[in-house]
């Protein structure tokens, strides 16, 4: 040690080792901590000094004091107190595996909650809730398509301004307003041109098809007007059936119907979540996600067009909690 510049130290009645470490001479953040070690170890903190490296902070004992050296560096003689129980020793690793153990088993319960909490937040049930609806057809339209034939334009021309004319006077007699009532351009086939070497041609080179639309909200008198059809074809009228003239009832008021459908649906989807709650020993919580399945509207039956059936299926998923 004297090689070092330190006197001498008294030995106390426990045995002590000096030490003596090149430290800057500046003071460091340690100080309180050091000045409360010191204090519980019955010495004075005369200095206490540290590099940015941390290291253990020792006993500074009183008379330790060493000069400056030439580099503006002071040293300092350390005291540590062997087996003292406070620094070091197997007591010092004692203490800290206890602290270990005890941090490590914290985080573990902590953990163990968040995994649960996790898990909790995870228990869903997905169901579909249904509502449907039957409501009467709010809009119909008719197409009453009726077909001509002469051997020349013109013949064809007035034969088919005749026929409207017949259809028009017939709905006018049904109740059914000028408005509510248009008609298409003629389709005309002229077979020698269009169609020639048929094997049997028709008697008549052109054929004219044309189509006077209804298109009504009074479903009851459209009804009771296609079946009074047939005094058309007493007045001479040649009528036509494909697809193109199928009569056609529709429901336009869905928009109405959405809100309270879209409730009876929630409601349905709960009552069915709640069963599942019931089995599972739980009970349903807040919607977690909800999609809007479709509208569809469709015919009651085949022989009834004019009534709807409305359904939706709404897809609900409801938390379960304890």
């Amino acid at each position: 040690m004297g090689s070092e510049g330190c006197r001498e130290l008294p030995e106390p009645e426990e045995r002590r080792i000096i030490k003596t470490r090149r430290i800057a001479s500046t003071v460091s953040e340690d100080r309180p901590f050091a000045a409360a070690f010191a204090d519980a170890n019955g010495v004075r903190l005369r200095h206490f000094l540290s590099r940015s490296s941390p290291f253990v902070p020792r006993v500074l004992h009183p008379d330790a004091i060493l000069p400056d050296d030439d580099k503006g560096f002071r040293r300092r003689a350390l005291v540590m107190k062997r087996n003292s129980g406070v620094i070091g020793g197997p007591a010092a690793a004692a203490v800290l595996g206890l602290f270990l153990a005890a941090g490590m088993t914290l985080a573990a319960g902590l953990l163990g909650d968040a995994a649960e909490g996790l898990l909790a937040s995870r228990r869903v049930v997905t169901v579909n809730g249904f509502a449907e609806r039957e409501v009467a057809a709010d809009l119909a339209v008719w197409p009453i398509a009726h077909s001509v034939s002469g051997d020349t334009l013109a013949e064809v021309q007035e034969q088919i301004a005749d026929s409207g004319a017949l259809i028009r006077d017939f709905l006018d007699q049904q109740g059914f307003d000028a408005h509510e009532i248009s008609d298409s351009v003629p389709r005309i086939i002229d077979y020698q041109t269009q169609l020639p070497g048929l094997p049997n041609p028709p008697p008549k080179r052109y054929t004219a098809e044309s189509t006077v639309t209804l298109r009504t909200r009074n479903i009851d008198s459209m009804k009771a007007a296609m079946q009074a059809a047939s005094r058309l074809v007493g007045r001479g009228i040649a009528l036509t059936r494909s697809y193109e003239a199928t009569p056609r009832f529709m429901f336009t008021g869905l928009d109405a119907l959405k809100p309270q459908m879209i409730a009876e649906a929630t409601v349905d989807a709960r009552r069915a979540a709640q069963q599942f709650a019931q089995d599972s020993q739980s009970r349903v919580g807040a919607i977690r996600t909800a999609r809007q399945g479709y509208f569809s509207i469709s015919d009651l039956d085949a022989f009834s067009p004019e009534r709807k059936t409305v359904r939706v299926v709404t897809t609900v998923e409801y938390f379960l909690v304890d």
